[in-house]
């Protein structure tokens, strides 16, 4: 019973943080210029179509000040802030890392241990990376004039970015698979060569009488002393 009540406090507050309030799109106001500003400055062909974008938000952003009731006027403050996430926007904010991540799994893929059809594989996801983060660049050096050419464009460069991407991680993960297995199988055979080493020195040791304790070498069946049989327990 208390898990239950922990657990919808922990959901209570969390629906109450993630509340839109005046306040909260105000700030998030403030932090999408400051991206649009700074993409546009990344992205000077975008610049254009950026602060056309900006513009129309700030129309529907000035009407939202003039509404009286608070929760209509949230709502108008969203759509303005909507309007500073357009789909073309979010494409040029993930094009930075995406090229990062590339760059960074094929310095990984580089240093990683494989058999050479599969490293000539690993080495055209790579080239396949540096063209992709090439032809991206290409693509966002075109100046756009509206809205459906940005997000055309800006599509063009994530999908290809993507696709390099996974590219990378499929290569890295199957050696990371392969990696693990030869190491679970190294182990494997190490432990059985400890476990032959210990049979064969248990092999070895001299076989004591039960009856009259007259030490016998390995492998004998009977005692030298008394005759008895032998058992190594």
């Amino acid at each position: 019973m208390k898990k239950i009540v922990l657990l919808m406090s922990v959901m209570m507050m969390f629906t109450f943080s993630c509340k839109k309030t005046v306040d909260s799109e105000k700030k998030s106001w403030e932090y999408n210029l400051k991206k649009l500003s700074k993409l546009s400055y990344e992205y000077p062909t975008f610049k254009q179509v950026l602060m056309m974008q900006q513009k129309d938000a700030e129309k529907v952003m000035n009407e939202a000040s003039s509404i009286g009731d608070e929760k209509a006027k949230i709502e108008k403050m969203a759509q303005a802030n909507s309007m500073l996430r357009a789909t073309f926007i979010r494409n040029l904010e993930q094009v930075s890392s995406l090229k990062e991540s590339i760059s960074k799994k094929s310095i990984r893929v580089r240093g990683l241990t494989m058999p050479y059809e599969k490293r000539m594989s690993a080495t055209q996801a790579i080239y396949s990376g540096e063209r992709a983060v090439r032809d991206a660049d290409a693509k966002l050096q075109s100046t756009v004039t509206n809205t459906t050419e940005a997000e055309a464009l800006s599509s063009l460069a994530m999908s290809g970015l993507k696709i390099a991407e996974t590219s990378l991680n499929t290569i890295i993960k199957d050696a990371e698979t392969k990696m693990k297995a030869d190491e679970k199988k190294n182990k494997e055979i190490e432990t059985a060569k400890i476990n032959a080493e210990k049979a064969k020195t248990e092999a070895a040791k001299p076989i004591k009488c039960p009856y009259c304790g007259t030490l016998n070498i390995a492998g004998s069946t009977t005692c030298k002393s008394c005759g008895a049989p032998l058992t190594k327990k």
